[in-house]
């Protein structure tokens, strides 16, 4: 087996950053209303530091491996994406919601143009 270069290795360890948030959020959210919800609060600051961390690091790795990696563009290409997998996840969950916002939405404009949700009408 070949050994991964330092940027290789890079953007696996990238794409753990959020899943490491993830299950930071989960094991941490049961302490938001207790007696020790300071254990959320530090919980969410490290979600928070971890995506924040992931999506920095992901687009510095991208462009290392852009400037320096000698590799066929194939390759290349495969492990930028590697790298950019957060931002790009991301990026496809704010198009999803856009998309399913803009055409399922159910909100009932009224003449003074105030909208009602589906929420207040009961229909979630």
């Amino acid at each position: 087996m070949k050994k991964l270069s330092n940027f290789k290795y890079i953007a696996l360890l990238i794409c753990c950053l959020p899943v490491l948030a993830l299950i930071i959020s989960h094991l941490t959210r049961n302490y938001r209303y207790s007696e020790s919800n300071y254990i959320y609060s530090y919980g969410v600051l490290m979600v928070f530091i971890l995506w924040f961390s992931s999506f920095i690091l992901g687009f510095l790795n991208a462009l290392f491996i852009l400037k320096k990696e000698h590799l066929k563009i194939g390759a290349k290409t495969l492990w930028i994406i590697i790298s950019l997998l957060p931002l790009l996840y991301i990026i496809i969950m704010l198009i999803t919601a856009f998309v399913i916002d803009t055409f399922y939405n159910d909100d009932i404009t009224l003449p003074n143009g105030e909208k009602i949700d589906g929420y207040y009408r009961g229909k979630m």
